[in-house]
């Protein structure tokens, strides 16, 4: 109580003792003036915003904007032992300087992500342009002048799994152009590096990426959000000491950037902490600068240290007393500055372009406002027309590392480009009415520079060519036409056969679904500059776009996916919409009655998924439960929510033939099942035990009951070790149903299938073992 008292003292007196900035030599911090080495102790510090992103549907609150609720929780972070927080999403228009002074009254610096939920780079269809550039070096201009500032992280979990590998070259831009946007504002020298998830399938070479190459486009510092030291497990069990092995010649600082697995009984407010003892002990603090727990406020989500009352009073949770007294207790004193001379100075080698990283050394364009101003205020994108021809200029193509030279435009910009290329090509003022709806006017010329690349540009259109710059764009050369077209590479087919007047231009636009079956189309009024003398007004038609997520892979029948699908159940029946007279529970599922009546299953291995044509006026209000079922989703199942959206070129995983099959399912519940005698070692449940009575017993194999899963993951560990690393990396690569204290066996009872009819013996077959993940059987034994 004396430190609290003590702390809010300081913040009342207005003292203010300028932090000493934390600078980077070689894979360490160090204060910059006593050079003594600098270790986090940190927490994550947002409401609203969770560790992978998403945010809730009110938006993002800016946590430091706001001087009385920093006066108020800043004692509780020093009473951790906090000398560091994390921010997500801050608003660059805000005023930020009292929570900051406070911060650094009382000793704590912070370390913030560029991105906001709302304006990131999506892994799904990544892009690096002028909104995303525009939003990270606003977050730069508010905070680089505090001396409390650490640095920034350009990305979050952005490749999160082998699908979106893509991505990290278009993170990797937004690294080498926010550093070279420090430099270039005479800022003092700002750390700016990425925050990784733990994927074991991509996990070598998402680290490998950030590292390789000049050191103007690669990381300054790694962040990963470790969560696998659950409840008191230990070095090894957690694999911190296979992370560890794994970073010690990184030739950046590495630290925890989030950390604080909640899968212990009776949830987060029970975590022990014993990993910070580890974590800043001599097995690791000489490889890793410390860690940032997730997180200060307590949320949907579980994992806070927090709760804020009705009336924005602070309520310390448990698990804040478990971390206070374990940071409290740790020493650590490292190295320092002047007598460390960096020995891990060698960049890793570049991941090769395979069949499962999709990422070339050749990175995105940097975004120039000079040259998309000149370009018009657009949306979407017309490459179906010419084989592509009109969109030379600003496709990209991360794996071989060509770029058009207007990819790295906002999307509005790519289009006005796209659409003006295509009316180039037509030539022709055929005259069309469409009642008046557009219409042709001058515009200024280009000048400058702009006006050369502009020319270099439109040239390149015209030859379909590739472009020039710090990428290349790729496309077909084939030449102008008014029939009608269809690309073999997508599902677009486009009336091309149209005219440009004084009068009107129109772009018709249908697209095929179901091979024909169904046409779709949407009506969107967009304006369009063109690169030389005219500003034309476009209307584009097409209808019924689907929005929505897939869950991928689905979910099993185990107590693990059961307990998860029916808290997220729960979270949306009782917390969102239980006063919602447009969301009715039916017998076996609940339905939101907007759009085309998107539903809810009550068991969750039936569902695939959750979408609706978002378009017309009956889809009005749909889009909203989307959107929120979205985000409660993600925070429940993470990487497992394939988010799409026809109107991004962006489709679901499964076909409507599945989806539709498992619609119907959700009338009936399941028959009870009869579990073979593996079922409560794969699957962690026994249908029968759990309806009583039981018409036989299962006799567990020794060693593998689920109280002796400790042993268990022991003994697959030294099978392992006997493996080659290709088999081991093969192993490691399958999914892991039940992340947590025992990956490997989380991995043996996601994926093992009995040897034979009624077998107690299980085993991991990599090729074979797909099958053990369709939502219907579709192989069974004989």
């Amino acid at each position: 109580m004396l430190s609290l008292i003590a702390a809010v003292l300081l913040l009342q007196s207005g003292v203010s003792a300028t932090l000493d900035p934390i600078v980077i030599k070689g894979s360490k911090f160090f204060y910059q003036t006593n050079g003594t080495q600098f270790y986090m102790k940190g927490v994550a510090y947002q409401s609203g915003v969770s560790s992978n992103g998403t945010v809730g549907s009110n938006g993002y609150t800016d946590p430091l904007a706001d001087a009385d609720l920093c006066k108020r929780d800043i004692p509780y972070l020093q009473l951790l032992g906090t000398n560091l927080i994390r921010t997500y999403a801050i608003d660059p228009t805000q005023d930020h300087s009292q929570c900051m002074a406070m911060l650094d009254a009382a000793g704590i610096y912070v370390i913030s992500d560029l991105s906001e939920p709302n304006t990131s780079i999506d892994r799904a269809a990544p892009t690096w342009d002028t909104t995303l550039y525009t939003r990270y070096t606003g977050v730069i201009d508010a905070l680089a002048n505090y001396t409390n500032v650490v640095g920034f992280f350009a990305g979050n979990e952005v490749t999160n799994n082998a699908s979106y590998t893509a991505a990290s070259a278009f993170v990797k831009a937004a690294v080498r152009d926010s550093k070279a946007y420090i430099a270039s504002k005479g800022y003092r020298t700002i750390g700016v590096g990425y925050a990784a998830d733990d994927d074991a399938s991509i996990r070598s070479d998402v680290t490998d990426y950030f590292d390789c190459g000049d050191d103007a486009e690669t990381i300054d510092f790694w962040g990963a959000n470790i969560y696998s030291w659950c409840g008191d497990s230990d070095f090894v069990t957690s694999q911190y000491n296979l992370r560890t092995e794994e970073f010690a010649n990184y030739s950046v600082p590495v630290f925890f950037a989030e950390y604080g697995c909640n899968q212990v009984p009776g949830g987060a407010a029970n975590r022990p902490f014993s990993e910070v003892a580890t974590l800043f002990g001599s097995q690791m603090n000489d490889i890793w600068s410390g860690g940032i727990v997730y997180e200060y406020f307590e949320e949907d989500n579980d994992y806070g240290l927090v709760t804020i009352e009705a009336d924005s009073s602070v309520s310390t949770l448990a698990d804040f007393n478990s971390l206070s007294s374990q940071i409290q207790s740790v020493t650590v004193t490292g190295v320092n500055s002047a007598s460390y001379t960096p020995t891990n100075t060698a960049k890793r080698a570049c991941p090769t372009i395979d069949a499962t990283w999709q990422a070339s050394t050749d990175l995105p364009p940097t975004p120039n406002e000079d040259v998309y101003d000149q370009i018009g205020d657009l949306f979407g994108e017309v490459c179906g027309y010419n084989s592509g021809k009109p969109c030379v200029g600003i496709t990209t193509d991360a794996a071989n590392g060509t770029y058009g030279q207007y990819s790295m435009c906002n999307s509005i910009q790519r289009l006005s480009y796209a659409f003006n290329a295509y009316h180039q090509e037509q030539n022709t003022d055929q005259a069309c009415d469409f009642a008046g709806s557009a219409q042709l006017a001058q515009s200024a010329s280009a000048t400058g520079t702009c006006s050369s690349i502009l020319s270099s540009a439109s040239a390149s259109a015209s030859s379909g060519g590739s472009g020039s710059g710090s990428g290349s764009g790729s496309g077909s050369s084939s030449s102008a036409s008014s029939s009608k077209k269809k690309n073999a590479a997508d599902s677009v087919t486009v009336g091309a056969s149209l005219g440009i007047g004084k009068a009107c231009l129109a772009i018709y636009v249908t697209i095929a679904v179901l091979s024909g079956a169904v046409v779709k189309s949407i009506k969107k009024d967009i304006i369009s500059q063109n690169l030389s003398t005219r500003l034309i007004r476009l209307t584009i038609i097409a209808m019924g776009i689907d929005a929505g997520f897939d869950m991928v892979p689905c979910l099993s029948k185990g107590a693990v996916d059961r307990r998860n699908w029916d808290s997220f159940f729960k979270a949306i029946k009782k917390k969102r919409y239980e006063n919602d007279d447009l969301v009715e529970i039916k017998h076996n599922y609940i339905v939101f009655k907007a759009g085309e009546y998107p539903e809810l299953p009550f068991e969750g291995h039936k569902f695939l998924r959750f979408s609706s044509n978002i378009s017309g006026s009956y889809a009005k209000g749909v889009w909203e439960y989307i959107e929120t079922v979205t985000q409660v989703a993600q925070i429940s199942f993470g990487s497992r929510i394939h988010t799409w959206n026809e109107a991004s070129d962006n489709w679901g995983f499964y076909d409507w033939q599945e989806v539709s099959i498992s619609f119907r399912s959700y009338e009936q519940p399941d028959e009870p099942e009869t579990p073979t005698t593996i079922a409560p070692y794969v699957f962690r449940t026994d249908p029968i035990n759990e309806l009583n009575p039981q018409p036989f017993r299962i006799q567990p194999v020794e060693a593998r009951d689920s109280p002796s899963m400790s042993l268990m993951e022991n003994i697959i560990a030294t099978k392992l070790k006997a493996l080659s690393k290709a088999q081991q990396r093969q192993f490691l690569s399958l999914h892991n149903n039940f992340p947590g204290k025992h990956p490997f066996s989380g991995v043996m009872r996601t994926n093992a299938l009995p040897c034979g009819p009624g077998s107690e013996i299980g085993g991991v077959y990599p090729t074979i073992c797909p099958i053990n993940h369709s939502c219907r059987p579709n192989a069974h034994n004989s």
